[in-house]
């Protein structure tokens, strides 16, 4: 009879993306099935749409600079720099919840 590791868990292979009420175990994603904490939920997705902004605004800043934009460039800059806050609060926000709840730790 095989035992299961993790038996309230699904496991995946490698997954480009961070799903909100998941967590990476090396290359495996463990998926928890138990009933996701909306709060949780709320403060991930929250985090995912501030870290996405940072890509695209990297992604401008690399292309302006390569095109000698260099007003662009300083404007993207400081955009950046309040994003890379909003980044920190936010991953902060759900690292405290997560603490505070143990919605992290349910699995």
């Amino acid at each position: 009879m095989k035992r299961e590791l993790f038996p309230r868990a699904q496991y995946f292979g490698s997954v480009p993306e961070y799903f909100a009420g998941n967590f990476h175990l090396g290359r495996a994603i463990i998926i928890c099935m138990a009933d996701p904490c909306r709060v949780e939920t709320k403060l991930a997705q929250a985090a995912a749409v501030i870290l996405t902004r940072l890509i695209e605004l990297t992604t401008a800043q690399l292309e302006a600079s390569r095109e000698g934009r260099r007003g662009d460039v300083l404007r993207l800059d400081k955009e950046l720099e309040n994003t890379v806050g909003d980044k920190e609060r936010a991953l902060g926000a759900l690292d405290e919840h997560r603490k505070e709840h143990g919605c992290f730790q349910r699995c």
